[in-house]
């Protein structure tokens, strides 16, 4: 399975069954490049990409999970409060979302960590609810977090192939 195939199959799984707008906006991305630099110029010249770059699939999933509020872009310098408030965002909306909303708040941790020394935390307490944190790896400094259940993560055919998916 190439990059672009497992790209559309997260959209897929995060968006069904209303993945087609995210779908066209990733090929775009990959057949015509040039028109999709167009059509999300402003949104991209935030990430300081003004011309074609490898990357520019991943960049469309990233930015149109984004836009779907299903996934969250947080900066190295954020606290741990605001990732959790911003995780609280992106939990599925069901039993298990709940759940995990509900323990999530009696969470705590040094306050001086910073991202690489809390998300584990927050990601073993998700595991305990069957939802794993994932970082897509965009090569940034950011970290762009989405939330699988473990069965959505089992059923991506080679999931790690790529590389950009990181299991918190």
């Amino acid at each position: 399975m190439n990059q672009i195939e497992l790209i559309q199959q997260l959209s897929e799984i995060l968006l069904s069954p209303d993945h087609h707008g995210i779908e066209a906006e990733i090929i775009l991305s990959y057949r015509k490049p040039d028109d999709y630099l167009q059509l999300f110029k402003q949104e991209l010249l935030l990430r300081g990409i003004e011309s074609k770059i490898p990357e520019l699939p991943l960049i469309a999933l990233v930015n149109g999970l984004q836009r779907r509020n299903k996934l969250v872009e947080m900066d190295w310098k954020e606290d741990f409060s605001s990732f959790i408030n911003e995780i609280y965002s992106i939990l599925p909306d069901n039993e298990i979302g709940r759940s995990a909303k509900k323990a999530l708040i009696d969470l705590s941790v040094d306050d001086d960590d910073d991202p690489d020394g809390f998300l584990p935390e927050i990601s073993a307490l998700l595991n305990e609810h069957s939802l794993l944190l994932i970082m897509l790896d965009i090569d940034s400094d950011s970290y762009p977090l989405i939330i699988l259940s473990k069965a959505e993560y089992s059923n991506l055919q080679e999931p790690n192939q790529n590389g950009f998916l990181k299991k918190m």
